[in-house]
């Protein structure tokens, strides 16, 4: 798929798009078939695990702190120049759309 099409939704617009046919009826029932031999079998004790899982990735990001001006995730960076150098921050996963940042060095 194109980059410029994975922002923002374009990948919808794109595959509505697409009206030449890619794979043929054969091929798609043996991606189909690949994709079902993968899975789990659907058991009491598979979704016992899912589900911890899943709360175990819930809890981890509920610590982490959210960008003050958009909501969104922050990922730790290092300040590379200026006089903070070295110091580390935390900076708006959507950078640079989004410039929020949190961090004690930073907020003197």
């Amino acid at each position: 798929m194109p980059e410029n099409v994975t922002h923002g939704g374009g990948y919808v617009r794109f595959l509505k798009a697409q009206t030449e046919q890619r794979l043929s009826d054969v091929e798609v029932q043996k991606v189909i078939e690949a994709i079902e031999s993968g899975r789990l079998a659907a058991t009491f004790r598979n979704h016992r695990k899912h589900v911890a899982h899943v709360r175990g990735i819930t809890a981890r990001k509920s610590g982490e702190p959210r960008c003050p001006k958009c909501q969104g995730e922050m990922v730790k960076r290092t300040v590379k120049r200026g006089e903070n150098i070295g110091k580390e921050f935390f900076g708006c996963k959507a950078f640079p759309k989004c410039r929020g940042i949190f961090g004690a060095s930073l907020l003197q």
